[in-house]
């Protein structure tokens, strides 16, 4: 997943709010909704995030 920082601990986001994958995850496992999976979380760098977001001009 991308913002890996935003996923789950909210003391280390900008906003101070995760995404609680860690916690959804388990319960879909844990229901037997899905199998086992595990989530990769990919840091952003902050100072550029935004070149992800908006297209450039070509």
């Amino acid at each position: 997943m991308h913002d890996g920082q935003m996923l789950f601990d909210e003391t280390s986001t900008w906003n101070k709010q995760e995404w609680k994958i860690d916690e959804v995850a388990s319960k879909l496992m844990k229901e037997g909704i899905t199998k086992d999976f595990i989530v990769v979380g990919i840091h952003n760098i902050p100072e550029i995030r935004w070149l992800d977001l908006f297209q450039k001009k070509l």
